[in-house]
């Protein structure tokens, strides 16, 4: 009997930890996308900007936004909006490494930190291949309707005083993206206070 009862304890406070994590991991996930949220990027993303601060590892901060998807959602509805998200977030789980951290920011946006980064030929291919698998993976709503998707990506290199700076940086460079006709990369160019149109 107290082996049995002993096992029993065992097992619900085993089971009482399982729920524990999944209701800790559901709170850090964007429930659409499956991707960690704002509030989990930015706690979790400040402890990497201070340790590659401190290490002098390279960190890039990326913002990422679906062009037009207001149009999208407007000619075709919420959910097909929904289904552009989910359709994004699984190319970008399927390029990005383990090691990347990557959020959906915002309701059209997307935030990614790359630790160690390595030359900035690797950092353009990467956001280059970003880029061009949305662009040439139009998201499928029905058996007849193909809808092309396009993103615009601004980044920044440069270690700021903080992980927030590297990404207003980054955003102030997507919005140059975006004003060169969407579907580019810009890149915040420290040195200069301004953004380059990288692609």
């Amino acid at each position: 009997f107290l082996h049995e009862e002993l096992y029993c304890r065992i097992s619900q406070n085993i089971d009482a930890v399982r729920s524990f994590n999944h209701l800790r991991d559901a709170a850090d996930r964007d429930s659409l996308s499956g991707m960690y949220n704002r509030s989990y990027l930015l706690k979790s993303g400040s402890k990497l900007f201070e340790n590659a601060k401190r290490q002098n590892i390279r960190l890039m901060a990326v913002m990422i936004d679906i062009d037009q998807f207001k149009q999208i959602t407007k000619d075709h509805g919420r959910q097909t909006g929904d289904r552009a998200v989910q359709h994004i977030a699984a190319k970008f789980d399927r390029l990005l490494r383990k090691t990347d951290l990557v959020s959906r920011f915002s309701h059209s946006e997307f935030c990614l930190l790359c630790v160690n980064a390595e030359a900035e030929h690797d950092q353009q291919q990467l956001l280059n291949n970003l880029r061009d698998v949305i662009q040439y993976s139009p998201l499928h709503d029905s058996d007849t309707l193909s809808i092309p998707l396009t993103i615009s990506i601004g980044y920044c290199t440069e270690t700021a005083d903080s992980l927030e700076e590297m990404i207003d940086h980054a955003y102030t460079a997507l919005q140059k993206a975006q004003q060169q006709g969407r579907n580019q990369i810009a890149w915040h160019d420290p040195f200069k206070d301004e953004n380059i149109i990288a692609s």
